[in-house]
């Protein structure tokens, strides 16, 4: 798999959660800002970090962040927080259990987080590595 796949893996499986509306393949600023729309929301990014090549295989480092526009009264943070929680949780189980050709390095830590962006957000993220075996990464 290369990165292009690996992408195409991630989002796939965060679209198949029916709780978000939206998944971007961006930087997080950059398409948060740019949203404008809180229909777009419960929505995820996913931001490719680095790659590392160790030889028999590669590591890619993603963000993900999954976060829910704020109601006036701020009543639904920490709803907001745990449906992004659950969300970031079962796409890392997916790719733990379902995938052969990826490891999921751990442990990983999911972080709450509240955020002006274009709206006032609350969900959380989580900086996440997968590694692919030399022998398993496609130049396609």
């Amino acid at each position: 798999m290369n990165l292009t796949e690996i992408i195409k893996y991630i989002t796939n499986k965060l679209e198949d959660d029916q709780r978000l509306k939206s998944t971007i393949v961006d930087d997080v600023y950059k398409a948060w800002n740019s949203t404008n729309s809180s229909n777009q929301y419960t929505s995820a990014v996913v931001d490719f970090n680095n790659s590392s090549y160790m030889g028999d295989y590669v590591d890619y480092s993603f963000y993900i962040y999954v976060g829910n526009v704020i109601n006036e009264n701020q009543k639904n943070i920490y709803r907001s927080i745990s449906i992004a929680d659950s969300i970031i949780q079962n796409l890392l189980h997916k790719i733990d259990v379902e995938e052969n050709d990826m490891l999921l390095v751990v442990p990983n830590t999911i972080t709450p987080f509240v955020q002006q962006y274009e709206d006032v957000l609350a969900g959380c993220y989580c900086m996440f590595t997968i590694r692919i075996q030399t022998e398993n990464i496609c130049d396609e």
